[in-house]
């Protein structure tokens, strides 16, 4: 209501549309925005990340970019920091390009959190990496490879496919058979994906 009336000239010019609605449940497609013309500015609280990076992701209405507010950890996770990929830093690599703009402090809100958050942006959003394997082999294979997190990957995706078979793509790629799924790179796993 305060949005309404603070932005009535811009409303009734038709430069500004405010839909209340819960994001989650709100289809991308139904949302009436054109591929790669549109971008995402938003705060995000940590339990409906996920799911909104999947939705806004994987559409086939895709932003051309988003900056989002998210917690430290989940940034520092997205951009792996460490070094080590995850299923979630995967998942967003495979569509765009994140980065870490800067750090918020928990002082800076009010009341104050107990965690720091961070500002990302992902920009270069397209599904060209999707253009030799189908999302859904891709994710099946990292959602398998990343489903025991300290067995090594030949036993995780045994689930999917034959040990001598991964052995031998972990072979073709270079790779040491003892690899653990978050030591591979984004370009490794669309390889795996391709051949297994």
């Amino acid at each position: 209501e305060e949005l309404t009336q603070k932005f009535s000239n811009e409303i009734n010019t038709g430069t500004l549309t405010i839909l209340e609605k819960d994001i989650l449940e709100t289809n991308p497609e139904e949302l009436n925005l054109e591929k790669g013309k549109y971008k995402i500015v938003a705060n995000l609280p940590y339990y409906i990340t996920g799911q909104f990076l999947r939705n806004f992701l994987s559409t086939k209405n895709h932003p051309s970019a988003m900056v989002l507010l998210l917690q430290k950890e989940v940034v520092e996770r997205i951009i792996a920091q460490d070094k080590k990929e995850s299923l979630l830093s995967l998942s967003i690599k495979a569509y765009g390009t994140p980065h870490k703009i800067t750090v918020v402090h928990r002082g800076s809100f009010q009341p104050a959190p107990n965690v720091d958050s961070a500002v990302i942006a992902i920009e270069n959003i397209s599904k060209s990496f999707f253009e030799t394997i189908s999302e859904e082999r891709f994710f099946n294979t990292i959602k398998a490879a990343f489903a025991h997190k300290r067995k090594i990957l030949i036993s995780n995706l045994s689930e999917i496919s034959e040990k001598e078979k991964i052995a031998d793509v972990l072979k073709e790629l270079n790779l040491p058979e003892k690899s653990r799924a978050e030591d591979l790179t984004l370009e490794n796993w669309k390889k795996i994906s391709e051949r297994i």
